[in-house]
């Protein structure tokens, strides 16, 4: 499977790649094979906020806590979960100025 994320990333496939990253990392989460899960969890966090996939990116990072939770990495799960936190803050911020804009409310109704 690392071979497949490997030339997806290098076709510029990021949807694949992140999803490969994604399905290695998280699955070596659940197996409780953290040493395997923590590298393909961290790079493909990386790798998915790089090319902007948002949703793999916090999927990943969300899984990565986990990890380092549960290896006793208690201060890197704090951090990587207070990322998490303020990109869900400034989400909510930015779809919040997107709700009351004027751009929401212009939009003609079906007659």
């Amino acid at each position: 499977m690392g071979g497949a994320v490997a030339r997806a990333t290098s076709m510029e496939q990021e949807a694949e790649a992140a999803r490969g990253y994604r399905m290695i990392g998280s699955s070596a989460s659940v197996l409780v094979e953290y040493d395997r899960a923590e590298w393909w969890l961290a790079e493909g966090a990386g790798y998915a906020g790089q090319v902007e996939l948002w949703n793999h990116r916090h999927y990943m990072a969300a899984h990565l806590a986990h990890v380092q939770w549960a290896t006793g990495q208690w201060d890197a799960a704090a951090q990587t979960a207070q990322v998490i936190e303020n990109m869900r803050t400034i989400l909510q911020a930015v779809w919040g100025q997107v709700a009351t804009s004027n751009f929401a409310t212009s939009v003609p109704s079906p007659a």
